[in-house]
């Protein structure tokens, strides 16, 4: 099993949230990321500002994102489907 880590692209979106609601830990619905700003839109909006997020994938689907705020050069973010961690 080889991992191949990219950048993301707006056709990621739909398999970035797919992801992070299906994480238990941390858990949050669509309704509630929606809540604290995190849409579609959103995402796009950053993509097409900065590189910011990145995907892992495996055998060219997506496993995995990690999201970091570019101005505090901190991890925001890290999230791995169940069925991938360990």
């Amino acid at each position: 099993m080889s991992i191949q880590v990219r950048e993301a692209r707006e056709t990621d979106i739909g398999e970035i949230f797919a992801i992070r609601t299906s994480v238990a830990e941390n858990h949050l619905s669509l309704e509630q990321l929606a809540e604290m700003g995190i849409t579609t839109e959103a995402i796009a909006a950053m993509l097409a500002q900065e590189s910011c997020l990145w995907v892992a994938e495996i055998d060219r689907v997506p496993v995995g994102f990690s999201m970091v705020r570019d101005e505090t050069a901190c991890v925001f973010g890290l999230f791995v489907r169940a069925d991938h961690e360990g």
